[in-house]
């Protein structure tokens, strides 16, 4: 309904058919067809300046959304760039679960969900400490069987140094990448992982035997910084510089120009 209303007064501002709007957003919705070429080819929804994450994004805008690769400008994720100062924290010789939002984005059912989540207390009562990397909009109660045990710290804000990473595709899988030579990909049933999120894994498996196996025997392993970025650079490059302080930069430059 929201997205209705939204489009709707999208539709008054820019004098389109409001119904030719929404077959638009709906056919890229459900279908993925872009929106290039649509009722939202307009000038006022192009920004003349695009701050992106890397080149994989700056060809997916161009294709998808019909934008000038001219007005994009990589800075990089400052995600990614959060890797300076956790990289100088405390490595904790544990796995790390990343969560993601399953349930709360109506992605699985949580019936399904409960499934997931006894996988991982039998993995987390095989280790010493086990770390429970919460999204953002997580329900921590969804987790209540895997917070209850003793050896399970939970962090929603912070992003730990650990040994191994587990999670599902995601893009806090490439920072996982950067910080560790075991990361692991937990493939389930209703999920299709995308070949660039694949690139992240050392493991992609629904086998809780095989990621045990995994996690005992590459635990220690480093990551090689050199491969990592040349395989990692057009997707998730490591940003050198602060990404907001980069947009920062370049906003003031545009308006200084502007100005003169």
């Amino acid at each position: 309904y929201d997205y209705c209303i939204t489009i709707y007064n999208l539709s008054k501002i820019l004098k389109n058919n409001p119904l030719l709007m929404l077959n638009d957003y709906l056919k890229y919705m459900v279908s993925g067809i872009g929106l290039s070429n649509t009722t939202f080819q307009n000038k006022f929804l192009i920004p003349s300046n695009f701050y992106i994450y890397s080149e994989f994004y700056k060809n997916l805008f161009a294709k998808k959304y019909g934008f000038n690769k001219n007005v994009m400008k990589v800075t990089g994720s400052i995600d990614l760039y959060n890797y300076y100062s956790i990289i100088n924290q405390k490595r904790f010789n544990a796995p790390c679960y990343l969560a993601q939002t399953f349930v709360e984005d109506n992605r699985i059912p949580e019936i399904l969900f409960e499934n997931i989540i006894a996988f991982y207390v039998n993995l987390a009562k095989e280790v010493n400490i086990f770390y429970l990397k919460l999204h953002p909009r997580s329900n921590i109660d969804l987790y209540k069987n895997l917070t209850s045990l003793s050896n399970v710290i939970v962090l929603r804000n912070e992003f730990p140094n650990c040994s191994v990473y587990i999670g599902h595709y995601s893009s806090t899988l490439f920072l996982a990448r950067y910080l560790s030579g075991c990361v692991i990909i937990h493939d389930i049933e209703s999920e299709t992982i995308p070949k660039m999120y694949q690139l992240s894994a050392t493991l992609i498996s629904k086998n809780l035997n095989e990621i045990k196996k995994e996690i005992y025997m590459n635990q220690n392993i480093l990551p090689n910084l050199e491969n990592i970025s040349n395989m990692l650079k057009r997707i998730a490059p490591m940003p050198v510089i602060n990404p907001i302080v980069a947009i920062a930069n370049e906003i003031r430059v545009f308006y200084s120009d502007q100005g003169s």
